[in-house]
Parts: C-alpha cells; structure tokens; sequence
C-alpha cells in the first residue's frame, strides 16, 4: 500500500473527522459505501482509484462476508460497489501501519530492526538487571528501547512505543516475567537469542553436573574422601545417642567396678 493511501485509511479512522461508522446488532461498525465516495469527494481525493485501492489492498470487506468483524484471510472481497456496506479489517489494517512506521524508520522488516537494536556498538543498551530474586544478563529496559527506537527511527514517542508493541508480538525480544503481557515500558525485556541462554538465578539449585549431585547418584567421582565428605548426615532420634536408644546404651556399658580397699593381698604381713 502506497505512503498516500496509508495517510487515507488514517484519516478515515479518525473519531471526529473520519466516514461515520453505524453499529449493527453483531457489535461491528459497518461504513456506508455512498457515504465513503461522498467523504473522498469532499476530501479532494480520487474517488474511483481510491476505492478500487481500499477494496483490493484488503482494508475494506463487504459487512455480508465478514462474520462480526472477523474478515478471513483467504477472502477476496468483490469490487466496490456504492450501495454496499463495508466493515474495516483492522487486522490488514494493523499489517500496514506496521509498514509505514518501517517505511519511516528506513527498515524493511521487523526483523532486520531488531538485529540493529541488538548491535553491540550502536544498538540499545543491555546489561544485568535484577528483578526481584532474579538476574538476568543482557536485559534492557522498555524505556531504552523506546527512546532507542524514536532517536534511530525518527518516531514519536507513541509511534516508537507502538513499533517495540508489534516488535514483541513478533517474538523479537519478550517480557521476562510474564509473556503475556503488552509492551511496557518499565519492564526488563531479552532478545529471542538471550533467552535460549536462560536467566542465572540467586537461589537456583546445584546443576546437575555438579560433583555432589554425581555422588549422591552413585557415580565413581572424585575420591573416597570426596564422597565421605558428601555422605547425608542423619539427625540423631529424639532421647537417643549416635542414633542408638538410651535403654541399649545403658545396658552395654555397665558401670565400672569399685576398686579394692586396703593393701594387696601379697604385701599383707610385711613389716616395715
């Protein structure tokens, strides 16, 4: 779709100044096609051009053919036709607003901009940051990558943040708390690269290839001390002793045998 008739289907949309749109019954909002032709004519547009460009660019769909706004993708709507009415597909309409913050940014997709953003030397700043418990290498903020976005593109704030939304659908960088959630601008986001990498945790657990846990497995790692020295220690029972009970460590030990009085028995009768 040509930058002219992006600027149209804007100007159609518009609350105030745009075509009038009635809503049905099905919850869409349905455009008159004589009404359309008479808001072009009053705007100096080419009437029949533009039209025949809304009809075969896919913006516009007869309401009959779409079901409650939901326009198919494989559909072709038929010619224009005046005494129809029209819904627009918002869904083609968001592909192309996506090509026009491009076109504006110099970019030719999504993609090719978010392998700027992740140059070292002049992309967006990532760093460590912590969220919560967490750490996350190379991370950046929504922030960063807004104001990097509308300094190398020559967006608006609003266009800038609407171009990182789209790029996060795309599955170029997510959110690393919730992947869900829309673009925000305070949230720590990761490149689809870094996040293959994974997170390092404070409190994560010993790695798998970690000695202790190949020990406690019972595989032949490191020497006889070693695993002694990674043995469990089980905690004594209540009212025992090294793990025996008190009754059967009284009776194998008995109480030592009183010594004798008085000399011995081979000294007795000696005089001094």
């Amino acid at each position: 779709m040509s930058a002219e008739l992006h600027s149209i289907v804007k100007q159609l949309l518009h609350p105030k100044t745009g075509v009038k749109r009635h809503k049905r019954s099905k919850g869409d909002l349905l455009i008159e096609g004589k009404e359309v032709e008479s808001w072009l004519s009053n705007g100096g547009h080419d009437v029949a051009s533009t039209v025949e460009q809304l009809v075969q660019s896919g913006v516009v769909v007869q309401a009959d053919l779409a079901d409650n706004g939901d326009v198919p993708p494989h559909l072709r709507s038929p010619p224009w036709d005046a005494e129809k009415q029209y819904v627009f597909n918002m869904k083609k309409i968001g592909e192309l607003n996506i090509q026009g913050l491009l076109a504006k940014s110099g970019a030719h997709s999504l993609e090719s901009l978010g392998m700027m953003m992740q140059e070292p030397s002049s992309g967006v700043e990532r760093k460590e940051r912590k969220h919560r418990l967490r750490k996350f290498k190379d991370a950046f903020l929504g922030s960063d990558a807004v104001t990097w976005v509308s300094l190398t593109c020559h967006l608006e704030g609003p266009q800038a943040a609407s171009l990182c939304q789209h790029m996060q659908n795309a599955g170029i960088f997510h959110n690393v708390v919730s992947k869900t959630e829309p673009f925000n601008p305070k949230a720590i986001f990761r490149f689809k690269d870094s996040e293959r990498r994974g997170s390092v945790y404070e409190d994560e657990p010993p790695s798998p290839s970690s000695p202790r846990e190949r020990v406690s497995e019972g595989s032949p790692v490191g020497d006889e001390a070693a695993q002694k020295r990674w043995q469990p220690i089980k905690a004594p029972r209540r009212g025992s002793i090294d793990g025996a009970p008190l009754s059967q460590e009284r009776k194998a030990t008995p109480p030592p045998a009183a010594a004798p009085r008085g000399r011995p028995e081979g000294e007795r009768g000696r005089g001094r």
